[in-house]
């Protein structure tokens, strides 16, 4: 399985449960930042899964504080 694949697996777990905190803590961990790269992989998983469907009122809430 793809970087890409295992990362809108879990990602959409995290969107699905309208787990934030989870969320957020997974990106914090899982982004190479600060870093020279930021881990473009998952940054486009989260925004392809989020273009498909809106988040829950938690994680909407979250990604609006960021």
């Amino acid at each position: 399985m793809a970087a890409g694949e295992r990362y809108r697996e879990r990602l959409s777990r995290f969107l699905t449960e309208d787990a934030a905190g989870e969320l957020e803590d997974f990106l914090l961990a899982s982004s190479g930042l600060p870093g020279p790269r930021g881990n473009l992989e998952l940054a486009h998983a989260l925004a392809d899964l989020l273009a498909l469907d809106s988040p829950g009122p938690a994680v909407r809430r979250r990604l609006e504080d960021w």
